[in-house]
């Protein structure tokens, strides 16, 4: 048996492990981003949203979006608090008439939240100063008339705009002209120009404003020192022809840009700009068309990468060692968004844990996306979440940064009571540890200023020799080999899927003189899957009156007579079960609250028309108020069975004595009907899911409720299923778009799902079944024809998809059968018995495997045994008991890791060396067939071509 834990696959032993550690030590690692609710959207947004372009930008207090409307470009300018529709309440949308052609970009000012810049296909800059009227909620339209400065100097339109973070009024922009210009605001000036050998796509400042990172239409990666006018370092960007984007990651030596690949998969990439010959990690992440837009958040060290036309938002944790970017957690959206923007630290609710806003710009709104970090009080504030953030004063002047200098950016505390108080700089906690460089360096000089009015006489800073202009980015240091990247610990949430033994495990129906066919089945509810099957029958419920089930042999195969004889209840059937140590005793969950047990008699099946049907019941079970639900048998214990019911609870029998007893759920704690229950991997603890989207945990023998968790947010369907020997439950049910859905729980912390997975479209919910000998989920769609396999693991994402099955019919019902039913010498992992219409089907799950000869120890750990191991009165008196295992290898089978090793065949021919030269060979070879030839020659034996039997010379024709 291997637990859930230890994983099947052996792990590859790296010389480093500085990623977990970093991981587990991570503030984030509770990280949760969730859409706002409706009434805190911005609607009736009409936004400009062709092509690529997409402008969209956020500070402290005010959206700025471009617009679309005739007669030019416009921006629309929305206070943060102006949410919900427009209507009599709501105060309108403030336009700034601003060019004379469409809108390409918008950016704010960090020093000042209602200092904007746009840029225009007329190819000009205009900045403007809006007064923003906080209690009235509007932005005056007085104040956005005229613009404050006009920057005029490209020739082409300009696609992208980026303030310098530390020096007020120094503002950048790239064209499709091929150039960047760096201009002074306040005189109006363009003070640096540099041109390209192509367009200009996007470009991003390090964190101490000395440097710029640009990509280009060329393909090409490059950091700009604009002072020096100089390309201090290119290289090789994305081989795809659309737009690239790329963000500096704060104080890090490090940049993310993303694009598309040679194949037009969106991919992204993070560099080490000391040297951009190649990325640190280039990573693949779909094939949608949409460009991907990078943001960064430097105090928590988190990457958002937003695609246009996506519904979904990612995000990774950066860290130091390889893999760069750790996978943090997916917002699943079906709200496609054309634009992404992060609201400043300053205008977050940190509070609330609210650690980043993302502003999605969707349709006809702009939906706000809070990133929370969980915490146990809101009353205080958490430093160690919120350190120090680049603040709204400036560190430099334009003129001290036009004449050299460079300073870090001077920051501000997010504590609400101390709230706009700046602070030195060096207490930031997100400093580099990557050496010295521009945005790297550990300088603890720095300024301290104490309001604006004083901020521009404040001393200089000291600045280290790598903040000296010209001498910015030194030759990358040669790497050891120890040190190099491919030697660091590469973790399971990279490598598990692609080093899996079941990435090619596949589905295998049985021949068709299998099947069973002219099943005349009865329509069930939802709650209960519509087939119960063992290792000797299979049941369905039966069409006619009288509540009748259909027990048939799985050796008797082929087309059923238009009348056999079933199992009569007498109410309508609505679960069936049978018992796990019984083959032959079936059970009912019926509409009339009861449950009743059957003995079924042999060759029942075979009874034809006018024999009666059988109905002596072994035992009924009373308890519930209203209709039963689905029935559930404890995985260790003999004769304990769950059941639930309308009446929103769940109750234990003790099928020894034929009486409830225990029962959960009765203080009212289900809210609404509970859909599915699953048992953990002892039967101690007890999990159930209802439709008013809780997951609940519950310790069944002192009846109390354990936990409480939010789950899917649609009322529909769902089921749970207990992944082995853990702490997590995944659950499969429908999102609030009514998309298919996957969730994985850690019922240890509940505060938020650990990965949310989006499955499919469809009405029909995914039935889970987990082999805790392989790690192995299989999820078949009901009303469908596809099964999903995923391999689950312990580690971030937890869920790794391996492959699909396609079937030719729908899935209307399934039923797994024990696992020693399944045939090992055919490598088969499981069976089913699939309901679809009138035919019942044998689908064998298997994996591909040469020496099939041999026993495959590697994937048939010992299994649990398929009989109880403990008696129902000492489970109900509290004790517990461990599973009990056994081998599934057949006597006379020889293990796999005991076969011998395969010894190298010699190769016919013999290999050419790569050291012998071409022409050489093509001599050697020319050489040896002459002397063949010659020895034909000299020995007068007639060469092979004469041999052969040809025409006549009187048959050849003119």
């Amino acid at each position: 048996m291997v637990s859930f834990i230890s994983f099947n696959s052996k792990k590859k032993k790296k010389k480093k492990t500085h990623n977990t550690t970093m991981r587990n030590a991570s503030k984030y690692k509770h990280l949760k981003g969730e859409l706002a609710k409706r009434d805190a959207w911005y609607y009736d947004i009409t936004a400009v949203t062709s092509g690529d372009i997409c402008p969209l930008s956020a500070s402290g207090s005010l959206i700025a979006v471009g617009w679309a409307a005739t007669g030019g470009g416009s921006v629309a300018l929305i206070p943060h608090t102006l949410t919900g529709k427009r209507g009599p309440t709501v105060p309108p949308i403030t336009l700034v008439r601003a060019h004379s052609a469409q809108i390409t970009d918008v950016a704010f000012s960090p020093f000042s939240d209602t200092v904007l810049a746009t840029a225009s296909e007329d190819t000009t800059i205009k900045v403007w100063n809006a007064n923003y009227n906080a209690e009235g909620r509007v932005v005056e339209e007085a104040s956005v008339a005229e613009p404050t400065a006009v920057l005029r100097g490209h020739k082409r339109r300009v696609d992208a705009l980026r303030w310098n973070p530390t020096a007020e009024g120094i503002l950048a922009s790239g064209s499709m002209d091929k150039s960047i210009r760096v201009w002074d605001v306040k005189t109006q000036t363009e003070k640096y120009v540099h041109e390209f050998p192509d367009a200009v796509f996007s470009l991003d400042w390090n964190y101490n404003g000395s440097l710029l990172a640009t990509t280009t239409k060329d393909k090409k990666i490059r950091i700009y020192e604009p002072r020096a006018d100089q390309i201090v370092a290119e290289g090789p960007s994305h081989d795809g022809v659309k737009p690239s984007y790329v963000v500096w990651l704060g104080e890090l030596d490090r940049v993310v840009t993303t694009g598309f690949s040679r194949m037009r998969e969106r991919e992204y990439a993070i560099w080490d700009v000391r040297d951009l010959s190649k990325p640190l990690k280039r990573e693949v992440l779909d094939s949608s068309t949409g460009v991907v837009t990078p943001l960064y958040d430097n105090d928590a060290r988190l990457v958002y990468l937003g695609g246009k036309g996506d519904g979904n938002l990612r995000v990774f944790e950066v860290i130091d060692t390889a893999p760069f970017l750790q996978p943090q957690s997916t917002v699943v959206s079906s709200v496609a968004q054309k634009g992404v923007a992060l609201v400043p630290k300053r205008g977050l609710d940190v509070m609330e844990g609210e650690v980043d806003r993302v502003l999605k710009l969707c349709e006809n709104e702009i939906v706000p996306v809070p990133f929370i970090v969980p915490r146990k009080s809101r009353r205080e504030f958490a430093e160690d979440v919120f350190p120090p953030t680049a603040g709204t004063v400036p560190a430099l002047s334009a003129d001290e940064w036009l004449s050299g200098e460079t300073r870090r950016p001077v920051l501000q505390s997010l504590d609400p009571a101390r709230r706009g108080a700046t602070i030195a700089s060096s207490s930031s906690s997100s400093s580099s540890s990557l050496g010295s460089s521009a945005s790297g360096s550990t300088s603890s000089s720095s300024t301290t200023a104490t309001s604006s009015d004083d901020a521009k006489g404040k001393e200089k800073a000291s600045e280290p020799e790598s903040y000296r202009r010209g001498d910015i980015i030194k030759e990358a240091p040669k790497i050891k080999a120890e040190d190099d990247p491919s030697n660091y610990y590469v973790p399971e949430t990279i490598q598990v899927v692609r080093s899996s033994k079941f990435r090619h495990i596949m589905g295998a129906p049985w021949q068709q003189n299998t099947w069973f066919s002219n099943l005349k089945v009865k329509t069930m509810a939802s709650d209960a899957p519509a087939i119960a099957a063992n290792a000797t029958y299979f049941a369905v419920p039966w069409a006619g009156g009288g509540g009748q089930v259909a027990v048939i042999p799985l050796n008797a195969p082929g087309k059923m007579k238009d009348n056999i004889g079933t199992v009569e209840t007498g109410n309508e059937v609505l679960s069936i079960a049978f018992h796990p140590d019984h083959d032959d005793l079936l059970f009912t969950g019926l509409d009339s609250a009861m449950i009743k047990s059957y003995r079924v008699p042999d060759g029942l099946y075979q009874r034809g028309k006018g024999e009666p049907n059988h109905g002596d019941t072994e035992s009924v079970l009373k308890g519930h108020k209203r209709r039963i639900g689905a029935l559930y048998f404890h995985p260790l214990a003999h004769d304990i069975m769950a059941s639930t019911s309308m009446d929103l609870t769940v109750k234990l029998w003790d099928l020894t004595t034929s009486q409830e007893k225990l029962s959960v759920g009765d203080g009212g704690e289900h809210t609404d009907q509970v859909q599915s229950l699953a048992f953990s991997y002892d039967g101690a603890i007890l999990a159930t899911s209802a439709k008013d989207k809780f997951l609940r945990l519950w310790d069944p023998r002192q009846r109390q409720l354990l936990n409480q968790i939010a789950s899917h947010q649609s009322p529909k369907q769902s089921r749970l299923v207990w992944l082995g020997n853990s702490t997590l439950v995944a659950s499969v049910g429908f999102a609030k778009s009514s998309e298919r859905e996957l969730i994985i729980v850690d019922t240890r912390n509940a505060s938020q799902p650990l990965a949310q997975e989006p499955l499919s479209t469809g009405s029909g919910v995914f039935e889970p079944f987990f082999d805790e000998d392989t790690n192995v989920l299989s999820l078949f769609a009901m009303g469908d024809t596809s099964v999903k396999f995923f391999e689950l693991t312990s580690q971030a994402p937890f869920q790794h998809f391996l492959t699909q099955h396609q079937a030719p019919t729908q899935y209307l019902g399934i039923a797994q059968l024990p696992k020693s039913s399944c045939n090992v010498r055919n490598v088969e992992l499981a069976q089913y018995i699939k309901l679809s219409g009138s035919t019942v089907e044998r689908l064998a799950i298997k994996v591909p495997r040469t020496k099939q000869e041999f026993f495959q120890d590697d994937i048939y750990p010992p299994t649990r045994v398929d009989h109880s191991v403990l008696s129902a009165s000492d489970w109900f008196a509290g004790r517990n008991e461990k599973p009990k295992y056994v081998s599934l290898q057949p006597a006379g089978m020889e293990k796999l890791s005991d076969a011998p090793k395969q010894v190298r065949q010699v190769r016919k021919f013999e290999s050419i060396k790569a050291d012998v030269d071409a022409a050489d060979m093509q001599k050697q070879v020319v050489d040896k067939f002459h002397d063949k030839m010659q020895s034909y020659k000299e020995a007068g034996e007639p060469l092979v071509q004469d041999l052969q039997q040809g025409a006549d010379e009187d048959e050849w024709s003119d």
